[in-house]
């Protein structure tokens, strides 16, 4: 059994308590339809999760750093952590679909949604290209993240390695699996990944 939400507060700067927080990040992802990894990634680059939760000097708060207007607007609280999460997680899916790809979601949530429709509306396509530098950069450390967490999860359980091609890719899948029909899972499973990976790419602008 998970810990409670009082328990996660009291150790949140623990592995554990860290821990507990990127399940309930997981979970989050998976209710608004982001790539696992995303939340996290947000989380660890507005506030180091959790680390660098203070006011900055704009006036944004808590561990995704929403300003007061904002939070008042939504009716939330920024300094609760679970509220700011869903709400940081439903702006980022909102504006991925407002603007058509999650790295414009994720960029409007840096540099807001305002500019993002600006850039889009001169540049059109090219619009990640004409961004903020801190912008891009942004977009580019939260999708290594989310590209190292899908790694990670994809081999989190290997012991041996099969080898594979996979169209013009070739792959080496690691498995415990020595039942043949267990190592076609594996394959299918590694698949799965790369392709999830591919997409994540191509969402982010990265291919």
């Amino acid at each position: 059994m998970g810990r409670s939400y009082a328990e996660q507060d009291v150790a949140s700067q623990t592995p554990e308590g860290i821990a507990d927080r990127q399940n309930v990040l997981n979970q989050i992802d998976r209710k608004y339809g982001l790539p696992e990894g995303t939340m996290d990634a947000l989380w660890a680059q507005e506030s180091g999760r959790g680390k660098n939760a203070k006011d900055s000097s704009a006036g944004a708060q808590g561990d995704f750093q929403i300003m007061p207007d904002v939070a008042r607007e939504a009716h939330i609280d920024p300094h609760n952590w679970r509220q700011a999460a869903s709400y940081a997680a439903m702006r980022v899916a909102h504006d991925r679909d407002q603007f058509g790809s999650l790295a414009a979601g994720i960029a409007s949530y840096n540099a807001g949604a305002v500019r993002i429709s600006g850039l889009q509306k001169r540049y059109g396509n090219e619009w990640q290209s004409h961004a903020p530098q801190e912008t891009i950069d942004y977009i580019n450390s939260i999708s290594r993240a989310v590209d190292a967490a899908n790694q990670r999860a994809s081999t989190s359980s290997n012991s041996h390695t099969v080898n594979h091609t996979f169209g013009d890719t070739h792959m080496t899948v690691n498995t415990k699996a020595s039942d043949p029909r267990e190592v076609a899972r594996a394959i299918k499973s590694a698949q799965d990944g790369h392709q999830r990976r591919l997409t994540w790419q191509a969402n982010m602008g990265l291919t």
